[in-house]
């Protein structure tokens, strides 16, 4: 039998009067998908590898150094992403990001004035980058329900 207070983190601190301490248990989803053997079942890093799209990432200059000296493997653990990949309702999050971003995307159009080139030109660059956004976003939504399979 397994302790509730497992993963508990736990506060203490001195005092003279008596304080109740409350922990707050880390629940783990029982029903929390396979990602790695749905990896390994997809063959996905094969498929990567297949792809060229590494080499791709690097010749924009995204190599292994850069992500290392933007920190940007431990900001996504801190902001807990490989966690949410677990969550069930993550695809539909995802999705939901992806129409926002589309929203956005006609938002901007709808309100910056058209009537100067500046202007005009701010609004396809908005809108290109949006609908990049959302496109990630439907994309990667497909590809974590893949996984969760």
């Amino acid at each position: 039998m397994k302790s509730a207070m497992i993963g508990t983190k736990v506060a203490v601190r001195p005092t003279t009067t008596r304080v109740a301490v409350r922990a707050t248990p880390t629940v783990v989803a029982k029903d929390a998908p396979p990602l790695l053997s749905n990896m390994e079942k997809l063959k996905l890093l094969s498929k990567i590898e297949k792809s060229g799209l590494l080499s791709a990432a690097e010749a924009n200059g995204l190599t292994l150094s850069k992500i290392e000296s933007l920190g940007l493997l431990s900001t996504a653990e801190n902001l807990g992403a490989l966690s949410l990949l677990e969550s069930r309702s993550a695809p539909t999050l995802i999705t939901f990001l992806g129409l926002t971003l589309l929203a956005a995307a006609a938002g901007e159009v709808y309100t910056i004035p058209d009537d100067q080139v500046g202007l005009v030109v701010l609004q396809a660059v908005l809108a290109a980058a949006l609908v990049g956004g959302a496109s990630a976003a439907f994309a990667g939504s497909s590809l974590v329900a893949k996984l969760q399979k």
